[in-house]
């Protein structure tokens, strides 16, 4: 006599089975429930790292003050932070690509107070210089 046996899943299968979709049930309310991706939230890395070239210089108008005097460590404290505001720009390529003149009009200000600074400017022209970098960069930054 015939018969027929009846199939059943496998564990196995029905294991992979619940897998696969309890990933994509999981990747689908992952997805539906974050904030959406804005430009404003993709560039506050940039902007906050030119708020902290910004505040940099605030440090490297004290330091250079002391640099006049004939500190030479104040001197090179002052190099460096000239220099990492530099790259602290530099980095902000999404800043750049979207706003190109505020982006060069900060970094020539950033290169001016570096050759001020390399010619030993008067300390008051350093400041004023000093300024205008810090309004270069705030108004790329806001």
């Amino acid at each position: 006599m015939l018969y027929r046996r009846e199939r059943t899943f496998s564990p196995l299968i029905a294991a992979l089975l619940a897998l696969v979709v309890g990933l994509a049930l999981g990747f689908w309310l992952g997805r539906v429930s974050s904030p959406p991706a804005t430009l404003s939230r993709l560039l506050e890395p940039e902007r906050s790292a030119v708020n902290e070239a910004a505040s940099l210089l605030e440090i490297a108008g004290l330091e250079y003050a002391r640099a006049l005097g004939g500190s030479p460590q104040s001197r090179e404290a002052t190099r460096k932070d000239l220099e990492l505001a530099q790259l602290k720009l530099a980095g902000a390529t999404g800043l750049a690509s979207l706003y190109p003149k505020p982006y060069a009009e900060a970094k020539k200000a950033l290169r001016g107070l570096e050759s001020g600074f390399r010619q030993s400017m008067a300390l008051e022209e350093f400041k004023t210089s000093l300024g205008s970098a810090q309004a270069a960069l705030r108004a790329l930054a806001p």
